[in-house]
């Protein structure tokens, strides 16, 4: 299960095929990656298997990446996450007198392109989960997935699988409805106001980071770049 990229919805959607109505009702569906944690032989067992459908939900990149710095940083006051990375980045980005804190009683904040400083001075495989590159942690290596489901056709890739495994008749396809997008706005419409303030060598880095999710789920970058570098001085080389 990869975080930002259809996370809570898939996860509402399975916690109500199982039965956890508690996990529903206590806003708790996260935890049904706990629930469902086996052990390496099952692992094994499963992935050698035909019997089992296996698939990953991914996202385009510079989406996830935005989506995390709002949901994550951002939303200071919604999130345990961000107490405990917004020092990190501020220390990282203006120097070790900023820890968290406060200007005439505001909480000093990270601009979008200070987190993806933060991001680039850091080696991908410590990356928080929300950011983390998908390549690194979906175990593309070793499983055999059956198929690739995208984010941004999320209902209808869902839906499929639904129907292809049989849990459609258990399963109530209002809830993965209701729960996509229940961040904080369609991200989407914000990409381009916030990646404005993204200079070309910071990007070439972020692009650099990211490139095996953007190569290995068939994501181009391409007209993005060319409308917010118009001068050419980032583009995508696959």
């Amino acid at each position: 299960m990869v975080l930002k990229a259809g996370f809570t919805a898939w996860n509402a959607l399975l916690a109500y095929v199982l039965g956890r109505q508690d996990l529903i009702d206590g806003h708790q569906t996260y935890m049904m990656s706990r629930v469902l944690k086996g052990s390496t032989a099952k692992f094994s067992s499963i992935n050698s298997s035909p019997d089992f459908m296996k698939f990953v939900v991914v996202r385009e990149p510079l989406s996830r990446l935005l989506s995390a710095y709002r949901d994550r940083i951002d939303a200071a006051y919604e999130t345990g996450a961000a107490n405990r990375f917004i020092p990190l980045i501020l220390t990282f980005t203006r120097g070790m007198g900023y820890k968290q804190t406060y200007d005439n009683g505001t909480k000093v904040m990270p601009s979008f392109e200070e987190f993806l400083r933060y991001i680039a001075s850091v080696a991908p495989e410590s990356h928080d989960p929300h950011w983390r590159p998908i390549t690194l942690q979906c175990g593309a290596c070793y499983v055999n997935y059956t198929l690739i489901a995208h984010a941004e056709t999320l209902n209808e890739d869902l839906g499929y699988i639904l129907r292809e495994t049989g849990m459609e008749k258990d399963a109530d396809y209002t809830i993965l409805l209701y729960n996509s997008h229940k961040g904080r706005g369609n991200t989407s419409d914000l990409l381009e106001n916030y990646y404005s303030t993204v200079g070309p060598p910071l990007m070439r880095k972020i692009l650099a980071i990211y490139r095996k999710d953007f190569t290995m789920f068939g994501y181009d970058p391409s007209d993005f770049l060319k409308m917010m570098y118009p001068d050419g001085s980032v583009v995508w080389n696959p």
